[in-house]
């Protein structure tokens, strides 16, 4: 990972904030933009009901291990939204 990726600080709001939004102050939620796309993206697919199955068991878990960043990413938004 090069220094100028989203993935290099994950930490650094600010940078996060650069990379996901350059022209608006307005904070992106991308935990939940990304388990939201993942869910749709099984929803979405040709897989078979079972197969399907299998992967939101897995998002759901996936939601679970990522709560924490799930919860500050919320409370970031209802911040943001205060201010």
């Amino acid at each position: 990972m090069h220094p100028e990726s989203s993935s290099w600080e994950r930490d650094n709001d600010q940078k996060q904030k650069t990379f996901w939004s350059p022209q608006s102050d307005k904070f992106l939620m991308q935990t939940w933009k990304q388990l939201s796309d993942y869910f749709a993206s099984v929803k979405r697919s040709p897989l078979a009901t079972k197969e399907k199955i299998v992967l939101y068991r897995f998002l759901t878990k996936k939601l679970y291990w990522q709560k924490k960043d799930l919860f500050v990413e919320f409370i970031q938004y209802i911040r943001s939204k205060l201010i």
